[in-house]
């Protein structure tokens, strides 16, 4: 154990809001998971049942995670050929963490830390490549850096952002600028929201049972209309449409007065000339939306939005006149001041629509 591979576990940073304890700079994995466990990660909570998250973080079962197999995921050249995740090495590890407190929290099926509650979330739909480094840092931080756990703090409303990982990175920006700042409790998801298929699937666990003032979707560049053509949808956008429909009104279901915003989809690289890439030198050329594409979604979502009382939050046009300097070569994604750009954009809609102003 003194000598742990350190290949897949990334350093913490010690946030300067405080999120992480800070420990030695140096020292062995099972060191830091020892000093780990003076820190009590359990929540000012009297009951499971106050735990926005419990009933769908009490259904998962991580005593056996030491043994999950990945090898339908494994890809050539990422983790090495397929066969057990663990070591037998990294397998003592997280044995020896189930003992700890912080341990026997996340694992208890009766526990009362609803931080435990959200990460047994995380980790179900974790990837393999990050399922690794989120256990290490839970075991270690106490937390995930991808998909942190929020206290909520009385009397500030409860916002909820759902979409892929492109709302991810506006919601960390949103958050460390906004939300640790006390104007909102502001959540997401507990992973990538994916696709039509994957929300509607993981909706009511991340709806969760406390009620909502705001709720903001994307579903965009996940969704290919080819994928989804019929004689009954001949443009694939009938699906599209009837998805966020039933979506819309599972959220308004479950939380009546909570108002519900549409995000809609970021431009893709071909959507201008300055961003278009060569296909010689991307490797990813094939997978992103054509001309157009993206705009086609975002007009089924403003249709839908009329319908339903929805608000649009014109992340498209509001990017794009800045594409070429905000979104990665070869790519849907963006640079840091590409999602603080998108952030503020985003709060200055929700903070109005909350009368935060």
């Amino acid at each position: 154990m003194e000598q742990f591979n350190f290949q897949y576990l990334p350093v913490m940073p010690q946030s300067e809001n405080g999120f992480f304890p800070l420990y030695p700079k140096e020292a062995t994995l099972i060191e830091l998971m020892e000093l780990s466990s003076n820190y009590r990660y359990e929540d000012p909570v009297d009951s499971v049942d106050r735990c926005c998250h419990a009933e769908a973080g009490s259904k998962i079962d991580l005593l056996e995670s030491f043994d999950i197999e990945y090898e339908d995921e494994l890809q050539e050249g990422m983790l090495g050929e397929p066969g057990s995740f663990w070591t037998e090495e990294e397998r003592g590890f997280w044995l020896a963490y189930l003992q700890t407190p912080n341990g026997k929290a996340l694992t208890d099926p009766d526990t009362k830390s609803c931080r435990s509650l959200w990460h047994r979330l995380v980790l179900r739909d974790a990837p393999v490549w990050d399922f690794h480094n989120d256990l290490h840092e839970i075991a270690i931080w106490g937390d995930v850096r991808r998909y942190p756990y929020v206290q909520d703090t009385q009397g500030l409303p409860r916002v909820l952002l759902l979409g892929d990982s492109i709302s991810c990175g506006v919601w960390t920006q949103m958050r460390e600028s906004y939300g640790l700042r006390h104007r909102a409790n502001i959540h997401t998801s507990a992973n990538n929201g994916q696709d039509l298929e994957f929300v509607e699937e993981r909706l009511s666990d991340w709806l969760g049972s406390c009620p909502w003032d705001l709720v903001q979707l994307n579903i965009g560049h996940h969704y290919h209309p080819q994928d989804y053509v019929s004689d009954a949808d001949p443009t694939g956008l009938n699906t599209f449409r009837e998805g966020l429909e039933r979506i819309v009104s599972r959220i308004q279901e479950h939380s009546p007065s909570a108002v519900v915003v549409f995000a809609l989809t970021t431009p893709s690289p071909f959507d201008t000339v300055e961003t278009t890439p060569e296909v010689e030198n991307c490797r990813y050329y094939w997978n992103f939306f054509q001309a157009g594409v993206a705009t086609s979604l975002n007009d089924v979502m403003r249709e839908v939005a009329s319908a339903h009382g929805v608000v649009i939050n014109d992340r498209y046009n509001a990017v794009l006149p800045h594409l070429q300097y905000f979104q990665q070569y070869c790519d849907i994604h963006f640079y840091g001041q590409g999602y603080r750009f998108m952030a503020k954009n985003d709060w200055d809609l929700l903070s109005s629509l909350l009368g935060l102003d």
